[in-house]
Formats: C-alpha cells, structure tokens, sequence
C-alpha cells in the first residue's frame, strides 16, 4: 500500500465511522504532519520482528522517536509496518493481527503508534516523576492514564473492556499479563507488577 492509497484509506475510514473530529494531533494522514513520532514506548527484543502487543521485554524503542520513513506490507496472516527511525538510524518491524485487536482495524492502530507531536509535546501537563518513569519504561502508584499510555502504549484490546474503566490489562511476554488499576481520578493505585 503507497502513501496515497493511506491516505484515502484514512480519510474514508474516518468519514464512515461518522467521527466528527479526530483526537487531536493524531495521525488522520501520517502525511500531514511535517515529522512523525512514535506515540509511546516500543519494546524491542528482535527489530525484525516486533509484536503489536508491544510485550515488554528487551530494549526501548521510546515514545517520541522520530520516523523518517515507514513502509507497510503483509506477512502471512499479519499486516505489517517497518519504520526507520532517526536516533537509532535502524529499521524496526512491527506485526499487527487483527485477532489481537478485536474492534480495531490496521489503520486505527497506526493512529494511535504515530502522532505529529515530538516527546516533549507528548509530555507537556504531566509530571516530572511521570516524565522519568516514562524514559525508564516503567508504570508506578499516582501516573496519570496519559503518563501510562505513553510509557506502555494502550492496553490489550482483547481484555480491556474500555479505556475509560478501572482496570487495563497488559501483556508483559506471552504467558504473563499484569492487570492495572486505577482510582476515580485515573491514577494507578496498583501496576500490577
């Protein structure tokens, strides 16, 4: 798929949803932005091939590294991305299947990996603590659901019934999940580490 055929594919999904607006400096078209940034931290075991779930383990790939180039394909069932990144200069490849992600679709999903906003704009209202937690990819008592969504990426599609809820679910390998709790407020009380 070209950067046009995104494009109208983006546009279209949007217009048939009946959205009004989209979220704002999200990715509508990643071609209207200037530069594009990761919109949250990616852990990176094999660069070749990177789980959608975003599993965590192995390195940081962190929320606002810029992308310089992205190119979109397909592996057997799975869709795929590979983005190449300023700072490291490497290409990192991301594997997105739909049964991993009830309800949304591969263009929704790159809404929410790439945004127009590098990672001081991502950070911008949050705390210093928050911020630090970030860059160490970690989710401690009192983060704003912002502060996690930035240091984790979204919650597993699969168990977490809406984001505007108590509990968010993350898979941290395949065979180990931790459940997050938040207050009232939408601070974690519990990160289920």
């Amino acid at each position: 798929m070209n950067k046009a055929t995104l494009v109208v594919s983006l546009f279209l999904a949007i217009c048939l949803s009946g959205c009004s607006s989209a979220p704002p400096k999200r990715v509508a078209s990643i071609d209207q932005f200037q530069a594009i940034y990761t919109s949250y931290n990616i852990w990176v075991e094999r660069p070749e091939v990177i789980h959608s779930v975003n599993y965590k383990k192995g390195g940081i790939l962190p929320a606002g590294s810029q992308v310089v180039d992205y190119k979109m394909g397909e592996h057997r069932r799975s869709k795929t991305v590979t983005l190449t990144t300023l700072q490291p200069a490497r290409n990192f490849k991301i594997f997105w299947d739909q049964r991993n992600h009830p309800g949304q679709t591969f263009e929704q999903f790159l809404q929410e990996l790439l945004v127009g906003e590098d990672f001081s704009a991502q950070v911008k209202g949050l705390r210093d603590s928050e911020v630090q937690a970030i860059k160490r990819g970690e989710v401690s008592p009192g983060m704003s659901k912002k502060a996690v969504l930035v240091s984790y990426g979204p919650p597993s599609a699969k168990e977490t019934f809406a984001r505007a809820g108590k509990f968010w679910v993350y898979p941290m390998h395949r065979f180990r999940k931790i459940k997050m709790e938040f207050d009232s407020k939408g601070k974690v009380v519990n990160s289920g580490s």
